[in-house]
């Protein structure tokens, strides 16, 4: 459980950092950061309890995981970018940090589990 607690520290620091760079454009830094942390947070949770009992299921999980962020991300963008009027650049920005921060993250989930099973045999 203590990547999750990553998770978390590493979006407050995001969300700090970002409130001290651009403190004009707070609204579009955490609507950039917040939806992307959920996911991710969300995805991790149900990946950690699924490997312990499941590794068949874990596998599934994150298969199904990427499909979803995939088909949400892909309209959410749309949307907020289109209908929403705001600083499409920071939002973007953040949006984009965020990802590729949060995926960063759940691949180390994933070769930590790894380096547990090598240091058994």
């Amino acid at each position: 459980m203590s990547q999750l607690q990553n998770f978390i520290y590493l979006e407050v620091v995001i969300l700090a950092v970002a409130s001290i760079v651009y403190p004009q454009n707070k609204m579009e830094v955490y609507l950039g950061n917040i939806v992307p942390f959920f996911i991710y947070i969300i995805e991790s949770s149900l990946y950690l309890k699924k490997q312990i009992s499941n590794p068949i299921q874990s596998t599934k999980i994150l298969i199904y995981g990427f499909i979803f962020k995939m088909t949400f991300f892909a309209p959410f963008l749309l949307v907020f970018i289109y209908f929403y009027t705001f600083n499409t650049r920071i939002f973007v920005f953040s949006f984009l940090c965020s990802i590729i921060l949060f995926h960063t993250l759940e691949a180390m989930i994933i070769s930590s589990f790894f380096k547990k099973e090598n240091k058994k045999i």
